[in-house]
């Protein structure tokens, strides 16, 4: 790859507990470890994005009729 820079990055997953996994995120370039915010802002909000679908809606809240604080007599 004559000249070319060349950057590539990892996604290290390990699970910690039956709902909890923890997440790396290694880049590089040319070998040597990058630091780019924008880049891993973007994987993160794309790893929770995809744990939320993986998990499903959250469980239904038992919500009360609007005319429940309403008395009858």
């Amino acid at each position: 790859m004559n000249g070319q820079n060349l950057t590539y990055g990892k996604l290290l997953l390990q699970q910690m507990g039956n709902n909890e996994t923890q997440i790396r995120f290694k880049m590089q370039k040319d070998g040597e470890p990058v630091w780019d915010q924008t880049t891993i802002d973007r994987l993160w909000v794309t790893t929770q994005r995809e744990a939320m679908i993986e998990a499903g809606p959250p469980p239904a809240v038992n919500a009360q009729p609007s005319n429940a604080s309403e008395q009858k007599t």
